[in-house]
């Protein structure tokens, strides 16, 4: 997987007018983000519907695998890596663990880099402050991920004979994270959302302070100054969001990452990962 970085993603946003809406209550008020009135309620009235559409994306489980003949020549944990990468690249390095695997379906999960044991992600404390912590964080190159240690969970996966198939989210890490996070609507009397303020950025901060960093934006040309985390404008914005909303709430969005394309021979598994060439080995199967 390339891992860019350039963390310019998703941070020019569109000017807009924008509203905001409290996410849990039973009918969401605002005011104007352009007249500068940002508390929910202050202006009296629903200015959104209700209706959660559009519909959002939802979370695999490995239920999806359990039922069915489990196909032993897919389980067990799996050393992989990025064929002509630096030995040393941990970005280019990967465990695949196959939990379940039968007819037709692949479960489990993908670890970037060999750390172990594996990094167990700590809660949500305060939406408001850049997740994941800073420990986790400086195993990664962007502010995105991937991030060394994390169990991925797999995405879409399919097999057929040999041959498995499945991508990996990186906006999983940003579940809870993204589920706390207060909702924007924008565009055609609230038609789209994200969970920060449209407008226009007009600060960039260097890519190893954007954690940190404030980033300051304008809704529209004559309206307030606004001061956003950069952290949020990178997760949220409506170009590249991690976190995708609707009028009721905001998730992790599953379709970001790369896909995987694999064909099993014994203990071997090669193929690509959308970057490279990529070659697996089995370190041990669930019988063991």
């Amino acid at each position: 997987m390339r891992i860019s970085s350039e963390l310019a993603l998703g941070l020019l946003l569109t000017a807009c007018s924008a509203r905001v809406l409290e996410v849990g209550s039973d009918h969401a008020t605002g005011g104007d983000l352009a007249s500068g009135n940002v508390t929910t309620g202050v202006d009296g009235g629903p200015i959104c519907s209700p209706d959660p559409s559009p519909p959002l994306p939802t979370w695999p489980s490995n239920d999806d695998c359990t039922s069915g003949t489990q196909q032993p020549q897919f389980l067990g944990q799996w050393d992989g890596y990025i064929q002509g990468t630096s030995i040393s690249d941990q970005f280019s390095t990967f465990l695949l663990n196959i939990t379940a695997a039968n007819e037709t379906r692949v479960c489990g999960t993908l670890t970037f880099g060999d750390r172990a044991p594996l990094v167990t992600l700590p809660p949500v404390t305060d939406p408001n402050d850049v997740y994941p912590p800073a420990t986790i964080r400086s195993q990664s190159r962007t502010i995105q991920g991937p991030f060394l240690g994390v169990p991925y969970t797999l995405i879409n996966g399919q097999r057929n004979n040999q041959r498995m198939t499945f991508n990996v989210a990186l906006s999983e890490v940003f579940k809870e994270w993204c589920s706390m996070q207060r909702v924007y609507g924008f565009r055609n009397g609230c038609s789209e959302f994200q969970c920060v303020p449209a407008g226009n950025m007009f600060s960039m901060p260097a890519p190893d302070t954007l954690a940190t960093a404030d980033c300051q934006t304008q809704v529209t040309e004559n309206g307030p100054i606004m001061t956003v985390p950069c952290g949020r404008l990178a997760l949220c914005s409506a170009m590249n969001p991690f976190c995708v909303c609707n009028a009721s709430q905001c998730v992790a969005k599953v379709s970001d990452g790369n896909s995987f394309d694999l064909t099993i021979s014994g203990d071997t598994a090669s193929g690509v990962d959308g970057s490279g060439a990529v070659l697996f080995h089995r370190v041990y199967t669930t019988d063991n």
